[in-house]
């Protein structure tokens, strides 16, 4: 009788010698892999496949009904679930939870977003949401550097219509430091994962403009930089540490360290002129924090 599957006798053929001094034998590698089934190194997609669809099952009726009014999501081919009848992606279930912030946001504003500036909108799916759900908007100008602004300006053309497309404007940061291209006030800047990846010198820059330009600011950055003990190192690793205005590192998956670094994250993205209206946590990630300003 054989006494091993097929399967079995594959994984055992995977097995280093067990060393049971090795104290990380359980966290990576072939025999954690094995009976735990959690090896991140093949497993990392069946992963992120979960987290995201503990996310969307958490979603409201509005979340889902919002999300089919966002056309053309699945766009590049991102790993979506499907939930209640819709295919969802991380980066979209994202979008609607910052949509979400905002319009709870705009209910004690005193006019409708109509100009909306986003300074470093990635590949452009905050621009794509906000434009497909708010009708108000007239023109939304995306500042990025010109090889995202390539990406951008191809993907957004794709996913949205003639009419929702030619409202937005992209240049960039050397045109927008440089000019008066956008001129009076600005209703909604918006930052999302972006400014944490600059240099502070320009992260000052920005905010300064935001202070006096513009009448409400959404910021959503990582609260600190990761403590690398906790995770694998990169090639990127220095400067990922060295950018932004926040160096303090800390453990991103304790609620303890995370809350006690929002002071200082809340003291550091809010414009001179600007009064905090909320600050929290941002879902479905621990160690993202949202904000929102409006000029005095």
């Amino acid at each position: 009788m054989k006494n091993k599957s097929e399967q079995w006798e594959q994984i055992t053929k995977s097995f280093p010698p067990f060393n049971p001094l090795d104290k990380n034998w359980r966290r990576s590698g072939p025999i954690a892999g094995a009976f735990s089934v959690r090896d991140v190194e093949t497993n990392g997609d069946r992963y992120w496949l979960m987290l995201l669809q503990l996310a969307a099952q958490n979603l409201s009726y509005n979340d889902i009904t919002n999300l089919s009014l966002v056309k053309h999501r699945n766009y590049g081919n991102p790993y979506t679930v499907n939930c209640r009848g819709i295919n969802i992606d991380m980066d979209y279930l994202k979008s609607i939870k910052e949509y979400n912030s905002i319009i709870e946001f705009s209910k004690s504003f005193t006019t409708n977003f109509t100009n909306i500036l986003e300074i470093g909108a990635g590949y452009g799916r905050t621009a794509h949401t906000l434009l497909s759900l708010i009708n108000s908007i007239r023109s939304y100008t995306i500042v990025d550097l010109p090889e995202v602004l390539e990406i951008s300006k191809s993907y957004l053309e794709k996913v949205l219509t003639e009419e929702q497309f030619n409202k937005l404007f992209f240049i960039t940061p050397t045109h927008f430091f440089t000019s008066s291209v956008l001129g009076g006030k600005i209703d909604l800047c918006i930052n999302i994962d972006s400014m944490n990846e600059m240099d502070v010198e320009v992260v000052d820059m920005y905010l300064d403009y935001v202070s006096l330009n513009c009448l409400s600011f959404y910021c959503k950055n990582p609260i600190a930089k990761y403590d690398n003990q906790f995770l694998h190192q990169n090639t990127n690793y220095k400067n990922a540490i060295s950018s932004g205005p926040i160096k303090k590192q800390i453990n991103m998956f304790s609620d303890l360290e995370i809350q006690d670094a929002a002071p200082e994250y809340i003291k550091t993205y809010t414009p001179k002129d600007h009064d905090v209206l909320f600050a929290k946590h941002s879902e479905p990630f621990s160690y993202y924090y949202e904000l929102i300003t409006q000029q005095k």
